[in-house]
């Protein structure tokens, strides 16, 4: 496995790497919709005040996972950094994750004090048995946990915005914090 820091201005890789993401989504989560390539590139790309590293990892010529992380620009390296891994189903329980997570904190200053990983499942028995076989055995303890709602507006159809408010979804939603040593 070779990981290696992405060039963010190569269209092909963001957009490999939207690929991975989505098969991961889809897999994790059935009924999972993103958002366009368009959109992740652009949000990727953003100047918003987050410092942001994107990871890659790669078997021979495949890729096989990435990883987003991001700090807040104004305290980079002194507070809390995010990580978000994404593993190609094919490479799922072959320490792809594992290793992007690992690289991914060794990314950031060694004044890191805290690092969060958010997970979303279609069901807190999903979410209890990643915590279990992924985060727990890298460090990560739950933090928190959350539901997560969405009101979709296009199963209104074109109709003026309802009255009231509705959750249509409901997903369980986990965040788990490791400190740095």
């Amino acid at each position: 496995m070779i990981i290696r820091s992405v060039d963010i201005s190569d269209e092909r890789i963001l957009a490999d790497a939207y690929k991975v993401e989505c098969a991961a989504n889809a897999k994790a989560r059935p009924k999972w919709i993103g958002r366009g390539v368009e959109a992740r590139i652009l949000g990727w790309r953003a100047e918003d005040g987050w410092a942001k590293h994107l990871l890659e990892s790669w078997d021979s010529a495949e890729l096989q996972g990435f990883v987003a992380s991001r700090a807040s620009e104004g305290e980079p390296g002194t507070g809390t950094t995010w990580i978000f891994p994404w593993a190609h189903p094919r490479y799922e329980g072959k320490g792809v994750g594992a290793g992007l997570m690992r690289a991914a904190e060794d990314d950031w200053p060694s004044t890191t004090t805290r690092f969060i990983a958010s997970a979303y499942r279609p069901a807190l028995e999903a979410i209890a048995a990643l915590v279990e076989r992924f985060l727990t055995p890298l460090g990560y303890t739950v933090a928190t946990t959350e539901t997560v709602v969405d009101l979709d507006l296009e199963s209104f159809g074109s109709a003026a915005r309802p009255a009231g408010r509705a959750i249509q979804h409901s997903h369980p939603h986990q965040r788990c914090a490791r400190s740095s040593p």
